[in-house]
Order: C-alpha cells, then sequence, then structure tokens
C-alpha cells in the first residue's frame, strides 16, 4: 500500500485534527486540555483556526498530509510554520503569526489550554531568543495502526528540505517516545521542558525536551539565472510546477500532480508560446555545481507595449481538475491588469491569485 504526500486541502481538515486529537489522547497534557478528545465541538474549532490559514497568501504555515493511496486514508498529519522574526506586521510576538487562541473549544479545560500553550510558546521563545528565521514542527502524528511506514518520515523530510532551503535551524518539542526520531534527522537535545499538571487536577509531571536541528553547515550552492530552452528544459516544467502547487491549495485544485493526468497538456502552450509570442520569455534558474545542472525554478515574463491589448490567457487546464475555478482565476488576473495598466507600456510576471477570493466565490 503505496502512501503520497500532499498538503491538506479545507475538506481535509476535519480529519487531521480528528487524527491528531484521537491518536494523542492517550497522553496526559492532552486528556488534561482536551477531556472528550476529537468532540465535535473541539475539531470543529481547530477547523475554522486553520481555514484562515490555507486561505491567506501571507500565511507561513504548512499543513500537509500523508494518504494511502489505496485506501485513501490519511495516515499522517503535520503542521509545520516557518517564521521571521524581522516581520512584525502580523500582529503576533517577535513577528510570528497570531494563534488565534483568544478563544476555545466550549468543551476543552480552558485554564489548562491557556496555560500549557502559553508555557510552551515561552519555551519556545527562550530557546530560540536572538534567531532572526528558523522553522518549528508544531505537530507530527500518526495513526497506530500505520506506524513504521515511514509516513512520519515524509512529513519531517517535507519540512526539513524547506528549511534547509532557505538556510534555516528547526526547533520543535519532543516527548520521550519521539526523541529516537528526531535524534536521528539530526536535532540536538537543548533543555528539558517539564509540564506540571498539578494545578489542573492531574497529579503528575510530564517532561518534554526541546531539540534544535542546526541549518546545514555550507551555504547553499549559488543559482544561475538562463533562457529556458525548449530541449531538453520541457520535461522539467511540469515537475517543477508541481513542487510549487504543493504549497498552494488553490492551484492544487487546478492543476492536480502530472503524474495523474497523462500527457501533460501544458507542455504545448509552452511549445506553442515560446515559439510563436515576442512578449514572452521564459527563465531558469539552475544549480550548475551540480551535473547536469538542477533546474529548480521557472518564471515566465511577459512586456508588453503601450497599444497592445491581450487577450485573457486561457491555460489549458487538465481535465480532471477544477476548471471552473481556473478560468475565474485567470478572468480576474486580467481584469485586473487590464484595468491597472491600461495605456502603459509594462511587465507581467504570471502569479498565482489571492485565496481568500476564491474562497468568498465559493470553491
Amino acid at each position: 500500500m503505496p502512501l503520497t504526500l500532499q498538503p491538506v486541502l479545507a475538506p481535509d481538515l476535519p480529519a487531521a485534527h480528528r487524527l491528531n486529537l484521537s491518536t494523542n489522547h492517550h497522553t496526559e497534557p492532552n486528556k488534561t486540555i482536551f477531556p472528550n478528545g476529537a468532540s465535535d465541538t473541539t475539531v470543529q474549532y481547530f477547523v475554522d483556526l486553520t481555514r484562515k490559514q490555507l486561505y491567506d497568501p501571507e500565511s507561513r504555515v504548512r499543513h500537509m498530509q500523508v494518504r494511502d493511496t489505496e485506501t485513501g486514508e490519511m495516515v499522517s498529519y503535520a503542521m509545520w510554520m516557518f517564521f521571521d522574526n524581522h516581520k512584525r506586521d502580523k500582529g503576533g510576538k517577535d513577528g510570528e503569526e497570531k494563534t488565534g487562541l483568544d478563544s476555545f473549544p466550549a468543551d476543552a479545560n480552558v485554564e489548562a489550554m491557556r496555560v500549557m500553550f502559553a508555557r510552551s510558546t515561552e519555551k519556545k521563545d527562550e530557546v530560540m531568543k536572538g534567531v532572526d528565521a528558523y522553522a518549528y514542527l508544531g505537530i507530527l502524528v500518526t495513526h497506530p495502526s500505520h506506524r513504521r511506514r515511514g509516513a512520519a518520515t515524509l512529513l519531517l523530510n517535507w519540512g526539513l528540505h524547506l528549511a534547509d532551503l532557505h538556510h534555516l535551524p528547526t526547533y520543535l518539542e519532543s516527548t520521550p517516545a519521539a526523541l529516537p526520531l528526531y535524534q536521528s534527522h539530526g536535532f540536538i537535545p537543548i533543555t528539558p521542558f517539564p509540564i506540571p499538571l498539578h494545578p489542573f487536577g492531574t497529579p503528575l509531571t510530564i517532561t518534554h525536551t526541546c531539540l534544535i536541528r542546526p541549518p546545514p553547515s555550507t551555504p547553499p550552492p549559488p543559482i544561475t539565472i538562463s533562457p529556458f530552452l525548449t530541449n531538453p528544459d520541457l520535461a522539467s516544467f511540469p515537475l517543477i510546477e508541481d513542487a510549487a502547487f504543493t504549497d498552494s491549495p488553490i492551484l492544487r485544485q487546478v492543476f492536480p500532480p502530472s503524474s495523474s493526468t497523462g500527457p501533460d497538456p501544458r507542455l504545448g502552450t509552452i511549445l506553442s508560446t515560446t515559439a510563436t509570442d515576442p512578449h514572452a520569455v521564459y527563465l531558469k534558474a539552475f544549480l550548475p555545481s551540480s551535473s547536469p545542472p538542477t533546474i529548480i525554478a521557472f518564471a515566465k515574463w511577459l512586456f508588453y507595449p503601450s497599444d497592445y491589448r491581450p487577450g485573457v490567457y486561457k491555460p489549458p487546464f487538465p481535465p480532471h481538475g477544477n476548471q471552473a475555478l481556473g478560468h475565474w482565476a485567470f478572468e480576474k488576473i486580467f481584469e485586473a491588469r487590464e484595468r491597472l495598466m491600461a495605456g502603459r507600456a509594462y511587465a507581467f510576471c504570471q502569479r498565482s491569485i489571492n485565496y481568500s477570493k476564491a474562497k468568498e466565490k465559493g470553491f
């Protein structure tokens, strides 16, 4: 039964939070905070909290899942956060996003939840004091019947790859049972984190461990930019685009992974555009130090004179993707572009749509 790594979309949120709450309900902290376990009230609270993050294009929170491809069951779930303490425009401490914990599930132990979440944040701030930017693994959970299949490792490696790409350290708190997994991936124990439960009626003190995985010892390799060449670069385009779309719940609906669509319809469009459109320029970024050079990014730029009136760009959307969402998105991009740039010469780099507007349209 193979596993597949994919982003958590809005319809997946109830299953993700139910998996997290039910799997961890045997632990003393979770039993104290959520005495009713994965109740509908508590699950809906976390669904509402995290749905906002999915549709916020500036959110630095990423929700990922692993599913069994044969049964379709969600077997593992992770929440990664990427903090930048230079950015203070989100209203959170040290540039972090607001936790949303200004309200609580009606059936939770509110005081225990408030105190434990606050202590966890304070401990993280203490350990990471002076670190400008870092990755943080907030949740990593696997269904008990699917453990030792590599699902947690897929989710762990996904976030660590991003952290390494941006040369970031990674922070997390671990239970004693999970310590070997994290240490095998380069995490170093920094300090114990005692969690006293006595104030909440449980005569125990649970001890977690704060760990840090340092960034790579060498900086990222240099990147070179050059014009896109139709062959052999073309074959890499869908793979790069699919990897980028993994983080976008909306674009993932419009463009499902190319491996599941047969011949990729985007390739024909690129071929015809590079050959016939004098306004379009494709660029590639690659690592020249690898052999053969590894292409890591593509960009499409359009350069329009003041008297040019482009039509609405309608790329060929995969037949089993959300074509209605795709057509609406590209029409809105075109309308905004024409409204702002009419009568001017301008350059345009195609980008993704605003997630919140797509939500308003019911997609």
